[in-house]
Formats: structure tokens, C-alpha cells, sequence
């Protein structure tokens, strides 16, 4: 197929927000050759549906898909599973580009229904791989996976560590990492030559994902030191437990607003229990922060220890690591350019949407 042709591309999404609907945005806005039709549930966690689609552009088409939810419901599931049947049958489309676990799980099925080849699965840190479920549940979320896979498809992981989880239970996969838009005519400034303080920041939702009961801990070892500041960029249902008072919530703000605020911290801080590959932190990375994140899948993709930041696995490996920084504060700006040209080198949204665009008609091709 002429590759230059323009295709229909139909993205079906459970969640309307967060990572995973931005990894959507990047596609419609730098794949905008295409047609793109996005069918999406109604959870919404950092914004309004209409917020959401204002990040798109005007010939994105939008339907709700009623009854999807991230929670397992015989009931609900069943009904969206109709629903989906229903609206994929009757929708046009050259791929079926399918996002998180719940829209890939129904939605291989509906296509091993339909005979629709042409599928492709990004799973955005698959739900086997959440640290807050029971084992049971592991179990169970692994065997999902593993049937889904064998109904078609071709399945996508978001890094390195996440790919490895699905080698490590035989679930076939290939890699195209998340990305972001490098800024152009970016200059890192040393922010220490206009304040002496380290401010250090982190952007998300305060769930347990993101375990802000660490950050907390963490904040609290310096809340005698004037010169260090903690900043939590966003809001969520677990705010009760960031009661240090060195830590300043923001709420949500607008990206223009977080890319601001960004541009005033010395210093990311992630505490994530597991992540797919945090948009957050190459968002810092584009800016020039170095890192300090812990040791967990996704996040582990990211950080060079030694080079453009550290990992932790623990409050005092965070605390130490952070006095280092206190300490030796020309490596906050010599971290932070080996964060930005990492960022470069491997996660322009550029050429990752360009691999997308080449799957996309590879799967055209060999089906």
C-alpha cells in the first residue's frame, strides 16, 4: 500500500485522560494525514470530557462508549462489549488501534469476532503489572492477557521494563517507547544562579499509583531546611496524606502552567510504585530537570544513575541522594542537560508517531 495514501485510524479508549489519552493527542496531532476517530469511556480524572477534546484537532471525531470502565463487571462488560461490536461494525476504518487493557481486552475480542486483522493493541503498563492488586488478581489479569493476545493482533509496550513483563509470561510483544514534543531553541538556564533553594517538584495525580505517602516522608526530613520546597502538581482522592507542610498542592493546572512551574523547580522527584513510561517525567527530561525516581518499572527506563539523576528504593536512599544534591548543586545543572539530550536522543514524539505510521501500514500490508 501507497504509504503516502491516508488512512482511518479508530481508537478505542476506555479512559478519557491522563497518559493515556495523551499519548492519543500525539498521534491525531502529528499523525494528522490520517483520519482519526476516537470511541472512549466517560472517566475523565484531570479534567472535563470537553476539556479533553479541546487538545485535538477540529476533524477529530468523537463517540462515547457507554458502560466502559476500568473495573472488572460482568454486567457493564457484557453490555460494552455489544456496544463496541456494534460501533465497530458499523464505522469505516483501515486499522483498529486499541488503548489500556480494558478496550484491549474487548476489543481483540470483538475483532476475532468481526475476522478484523488489523488490530493493534498499546497497552500503556498493562493491569497485570499494577503493585496494589492481589495476587489472585495478577494471576487472573495475566491469563486475560494471554487469551487476548491469541485472539490477534499485535501488542505494544510503552518501555524496555514493561516489555520484559510480558516476555516474562510468553505474552508476545514489540516496544515503541512514549514520547513528547522536544522544544525547540531550548536553553537550560542554572537556575541556582537566580535562587539559592532546591525546589522539587512532581505532576499527577495523588492516587495510590504515585504513592504520595512516600513523598510526604520524604518532604518531612527537610521541613527544617528553608532552602528545600516540595511542589505537587496536580490533585486527586489521597491529597490527606501530603501533610508536610514544606509541600505546596497546586491543584490542576493548564500545560502552559505546568511547564512554568517546571521551569522553576531544580529537581523531578517520582515515587511511583509502577508506571508504563511517565509522560510526567519526560516532560521534566524536555525541560532539563534531572531525576530522582524510584526504582520501579517504567521509571527505571528513564534514569541514568549517576548521569541524568538517580533511582532510590527506599525514604533513605531518596534523602541521601537529595543532601547529595544539596551538596554539590553544579550537578543539578550537568544532570539536567544529560536529562534534556537523553530526551532528544530516544523519546521525540516525532519519531516515535513515525513508527506508529509505519505500523499502521505494516499490519495494512501483511493482512
Amino acid at each position: 500500500m501507497n504509504q503516502n495514501k491516508p488512512l482511518t485510524v479508530l481508537h478505542i479508549t476506555e479512559p478519557f485522560g491522563g497518559g493515556t489519552i495523551s499519548v492519543i493527542n500525539h498521534l491525531v496531532n502529528n499523525l494528522s494525514q490520517h483520519q482519526h476517530i476516537i470511541f472512549h469511556g466517560e472517566q475523565r480524572p484531570d479534567g472535563s470530557v470537553e476539556d479533553v477534546k479541546k487538545r485535538f484537532p477540529e476533524s477529530t471525531k468523537f463517540y462515547i462508549w457507554k458502560y466502559a470502565q476500568r473495573e472488572i463487571s460482568l454486567f457493564n462488560d457484557i453490555i460494552a462489549l455489544v456496544l463496541l461490536l456494534k460501533f465497530i461494525r458499523k464505522t469505516p476504518h483501515d486499522v483498529l488501534h486499541l488503548h489500556a487493557s480494558k478496550a484491549g481486552f474487548l476489543g481483540r475480542i470483538v475483532a476475532w469476532i468481526l475476522g478484523e486483522k488489523k488490530v493493534i493493541y498499546t497497552s500503556h503498563g498493562a493491569a497485570f503489572i499494577m503493585q496494589d492488586i492481589s495476587e489472585f488478581k495478577r494471576k487472573m489479569y495475566i491469563f486475560l492477557e494471554s487469551f487476548a493476545t491469541k485472539l490477534g493482533g499485535i501488542s505494544v509496550c510503552c518501555s524496555d521494563s514493561e516489555l520484559h513483563e510480558f516476555q516474562k509470561y510468553r505474552i508476545p510483544a514489540i516496544c515503541i517507547y512514549n514520547g513528547t514534543n522536544i522544544k525547540n531553541n531550548f536553553e537550560l538556564k542554572n537556575k541556582l544562579e537566580i535562587t539559592n533553594s532546591l525546589n522539587i517538584i512532581t505532576t499527577g495525580r495523588i492516587t495510590i499509583p504515585k504513592n504520595p505517602m512516600l513523598f510526604n516522608k520524604i518532604a518531612e526530613h527537610f521541613i527544617n531546611n528553608n532552602n528545600v520546597k516540595f511542589i505537587w502538581v496536580g490533585d486527586g482522592e489521597l491529597r490527606e496524606y501530603l501533610t508536610s507542610e514544606n509541600i505546596e498542592i497546586t491543584g490542576w493546572k493548564s500545560k502552559k502552567e505546568v511547564d512554568s512551574l517546571l521551569g522553576t523547580a531544580n529537581l523531578y522527584l517520582s515515587t511511583s510504585l509502577w508506571e508504563g513510561l511517565p509522560l510526567s517525567v519526560l516532560e521534566a527530561m524536555n525541560l532539563g530537570l534531572p531525576l530522582l525516581l524510584s526504582n520501579c518499572m517504567g521509571n527505571k527506563d528513564l534514569v541514568i544513575d549517576g548521569q541524568n539523576g538517580f533511582s532510590f528504593n527506599d525514604s533513605e536512599q531518596a534523602i541521601d541522594k537529595i543532601k547529595f544534591f544539596i551538596q554539590n548543586k553544579t550537578s543539578l545543572y550537568d544532570m539536567g542537560l544529560m536529562s534534556r539530550q537523553t530526551c532528544e536522543r530516544k523519546f521525540d514524539i516525532i519519531k516515535i508517531c513515525s513508527a506508529y505510521n509505519e505500523l499502521y501500514y505494516q499490519k495494512i500490508l501483511n493482512e
